[in-house]
């Protein structure tokens, strides 16, 4: 599956995120940030996800290795259900 964008709220403030498929229930997420001059969107330079996350068998979520940002637990829920709803059979 291709990357896609979706939106969640990470710690009340709604965030753009592009996400990527990975094998095993695991998609890699990179924050887009607003462009406060002309309203654009701004992605990092660096290549590599901002937090990557795996939907358990249980149906919970979990971070995934090192994190670019600091999330609570219910942002990580609500970043995987974000996720959730934009994947086929997802939710």
């Amino acid at each position: 599956m291709e990357a896609f964008k979706t939106r969640f709220e990470m710690s009340g403030v709604p965030t753009d995120v592009t996400v990527q498929p990975l094998p095993d229930n695991t998609f890699a997420c990179t924050l887009n940030l607003a462009d406060f001059f002309d309203g654009g969107e701004f992605e990092g330079a660096d290549n590599s996800p901002d937090v990557t996350v795996k939907r358990l068998s249980d149906g919970n979520w979990q971070l995934v290795g090192d994190s670019k940002v600091d999330l609570t637990p219910a942002d990580v829920e609500g970043l995987g259900e974000a996720i959730g709803t934009d994947i086929p059979g997802g939710k």
